[in-house]
């Protein structure tokens, strides 16, 4: 191997390792949000703050707000 693809081949290493350190924090924090509102509904759903429908209404306003986001 050249002196050229030795610096690429390194360059692609930090790149690779970043990425891959990257997507485990973000699975994480996804996997959070995901508990921590399931959490917040089962929570309130004893209260019936928004009735029958409650999840309905949640799934449809957390959609709208962050159409980015997919699984609500």
């Amino acid at each position: 191997m050249n002196e050229k693809e030795l610096i690429l081949n390194e360059l692609r290493g930090f790149v690779d390792s970043s990425l891959k350190r990257m997507n485990s924090l973000l699975n994480e924090e996804t996997t959070k949000l995901y508990w921590g509102i399931g959490k917040f509904i089962s929570d309130e759903s004893k209260m019936k703050v928004f009735g029958d429908s409650y999840i309905g209404i949640i799934a449809e306003d957390l959609q709208n707000r962050y159409p980015q986001i997919k699984g609500f």
